[in-house]
């Protein structure tokens, strides 16, 4: 598919909702003033228009997925509280979502 063709439009569906990319430095990609839950719900909402609660149920799903232990738990924690390994599981959960 060639994606150079598509209007603006056309674009905002594909990034994110069927292309998704992870940065070799999470730290640079992870807004430290936001939760990590926060963060990994928010694709979900936004491009598969999930309710709160549910994209919550996907987002403890996919850092389970991950390796993330207690990933409840973990929802409501910081990018700094992770280490570089577990940010780069929490960026690729965001890619998956």
């Amino acid at each position: 598919r060639d994606v150079l063709s598509l209007n603006p439009s056309e674009m905002r569906k594909v990034r994110g909702g069927e292309v998704g990319f992870i940065f070799q430095d999470p730290m640079t990609s992870l807004n430290p003033v936001l939760t990590v839950g926060y963060q990994l719900m928010e694709p979900l909402r936004k491009h598969f228009g999930l309710s709160r609660g549910e994209a919550r149920k996907r987002a403890i799903e996919l850092l389970s997925l991950v390796g993330i232990p207690s990933p409840q738990d973990r929802m409501n924690d910081y990018p700094h509280q992770f280490s570089g390994g577990m940010r780069q599981r929490v960026m690729i959960a965001i890619a998956l979502a």
